[in-house]
């Protein structure tokens, strides 16, 4: 859990009785956090799985690319061959 909230996929998180119900209100009053322009925003993306899914794309890039090459291979065999 992230500052109480329950991870439901996807980078999507929902409320829980640890963090409480949602406040709307105005920014800087009741409690809230204020806003400041041009700032950058802390990201709640999940890391280690983002990682993950890198790699595993780079994985499928590289079978990909292994399987072009091998082509060629065959490819550039099969016209000696002939030739």
């Amino acid at each position: 859990m992230s500052g109480g909230l329950a991870r439901v996929g996807g980078n999507n998180f929902s409320a829980t009785l640890a963090s409480g119900p949602a406040t709307v209100g105005v920014a800087g009053t009741g409690g809230r956090g204020t806003m400041e322009g041009g700032a950058l925003e802390d990201s709640n993306v999940d890391i280690s799985s983002e990682f993950s899914n890198l790699i595993v794309a780079q994985s499928a890039y590289e079978a990909n690319a292994k399987s072009v090459t091998t082509f060629n291979t065959v490819t550039q065999a099969t016209i000696n061959m002939i030739q």
